[in-house]
């Protein structure tokens, strides 16, 4: 029986962007860069950063080192303003989603977000491994590696609480997608939709939430059209996310630690 682990950085090994073939001290660099060790994309307009939330200084560093120096830090750095020429590297414990209110005017500076994907295996106990981190639960991207029920969760709380939202991928032998309200509920939501997850490759999905409108909605990576939605009638304030597995199939998750 495979136990379940807590999350792992996953780096996937990439090339550098065609724009970085410019000088990197350039006030007005590429909009994304990409390295070993993570992703980051210019989040906000030039000459904006996002203050109250930096964590650590590092002087005298490179963009890509200050990239590299927030991906290191998976479990703290969510996003990290940059001062091209001063070459001040400024680590942030948050991100412009969960904080837009902070973002500010920094005469060249500018923010980025970061992008580390994370790996999570589960086992086959039906016990959630919770990622420790308030999540920004509007939008949850992944990719996920198993036979039979893929279990996504969202909570309120950090651990399993009734009730909480819960979004079962390949239920009924393969066959079905389900949206539950509380953990082995009745389904609020079924649908046919056999093959959805797959035990030999990694497969892509997407959860998004209004908490306004109680409306949860799941999709396939790349289609913009949901195969699955629901409307709560009294949508809950959820703040974490978890994974797990059932039924002898254990799990992977794919994830950027930042979510």
């Amino acid at each position: 029986m495979m136990s379940q682990t807590a999350p792992r950085a996953y780096l996937r090994v990439l090339g550098l962007v065609a724009a970085l073939s410019r000088s990197d001290a350039a006030v007005d660099c590429s909009y994304s860069i990409q390295t070993t060790e993570g992703n980051a994309i210019i989040g906000a307009p030039l000459n904006t950063v996002l203050t109250g939330f930096v964590y650590r200084e590092i002087g005298g560093i490179s963009r890509l080192q200050c990239v590299a120096s927030c991906a290191k830090d998976t479990r703290h750095c969510y996003s990290f303003n940059y001062c091209h020429s001063t070459k001040l590297c400024q680590l942030n414990r948050a991100n412009q989603a969960r904080q837009p209110q902070h973002l500010t005017k920094g005469e060249g500076c500018s923010y980025y977000d970061i992008f580390v994907e994370c790996q999570t295996t589960t086992d086959t106990n039906y016990h959630n491994v919770y990622l420790h981190a308030v999540a920004n639960v509007k939008r949850l991207e992944f990719q996920v590696k198993t036979a039979t029920n893929a279990i996504i969760v969202l909570s309120p709380v950090l651990k399993d609480h009734n009730p909480m939202y819960e979004i079962i991928l390949g239920a009924a032998a393969n066959k079905e997608g389900a949206i539950r309200r509380c953990k082995q509920c009745p389904n609020k939501r079924t649908v046919t939709e056999p093959g959805l997850v797959s035990g030999s490759q990694f497969r892509g999905f997407w959860i998004t939430f209004d908490l306004n409108t109680g409306e949860l909605a799941v999709g396939r990576a790349g289609q913009l059209k949901p195969f699955m939605t629901w409307v709560d009638p009294s949508p809950m304030d959820v703040k974490y996310v978890g994974f797990a597995s059932y039924y002898n199939d254990p799990g992977e998750y794919r994830y950027f630690c930042s979510i």
